[in-house]
């Protein structure tokens, strides 16, 4: 076995028009890429990867935690409030 400066891709691709099962409508392909290649494409992916973390990591996590537990607060006193309107209703009804 040599080792050689490629990758190896084996695919089949079959006509749409045949029967897939019929192994004539198939035809068996081998695509050679070279491992240079393959490096471009491997930093062209890590390149795009870096600028969507850098997108992401915009917010320092103290605002992150601001905005959620304001979130909750929020939450809270809509609840509270609800609640309270609630309770007056029904007193409200209880006294009719």
């Amino acid at each position: 076995m040599s080792i050689t400066n490629e990758l190896d891709i084996k695919a089949s691709i079959c006509s749409p028009d045949f029967n897939v099962n019929d192994a004539n409508s198939c035809e068996q392909v081998v695509l050679k890429i070279p491992f240079s290649e393959v490096e471009k494409l491997y930093s062209l992916e890590l390149s795009e990867s870096d600028e969507h973390y850098s997108y992401f990591s915009e917010y320092e996590p103290a605002q992150i935690w601001s905005f959620g537990f304001g979130a909750v607060i929020l939450f809270y006193v809509t609840g509270l409030g609800v609640g309270a309107v609630l309770g007056a209703i029904k007193q409200f009804t209880r006294i009719t």
